[in-house]
């Protein structure tokens, strides 16, 4: 399910909040075991494609959230912050 998103990270720079259709998620970022770009994601066998424009989030549950951006400078960007 695709949809907008506006993420940051807290004052601290120890958790990563999302917010999207008016729903909010803070994650700890001791709970991310890793932030995967493209080809490494395929490994994680999401289940639908990834491509040079995607970032996975593989958390410590097993749960992964995949972000999709405009191009691949953005997505690159991201990983970097991450």
């Amino acid at each position: 399910n695709l949809c907008d998103a506006v993420c940051s990270l807290s004052r601290g720079h120890d958790e990563f909040r999302m917010r999207w259709e008016q729903r909010e998620r803070t994650i700890p970022l001791r709970d991310m075991l890793s932030v995967r770009m493209g080809a490494e994601a395929k490994k994680l066998r999401l289940g639908f494609p990834v491509d040079e424009r995607c970032t996975t989030i593989e958390l410590q549950s097993g749960e992964c959230i995949t972000f999709k951006f405009g191009h691949v400078e953005a997505c690159e960007r991201f990983v970097l912050c991450m």
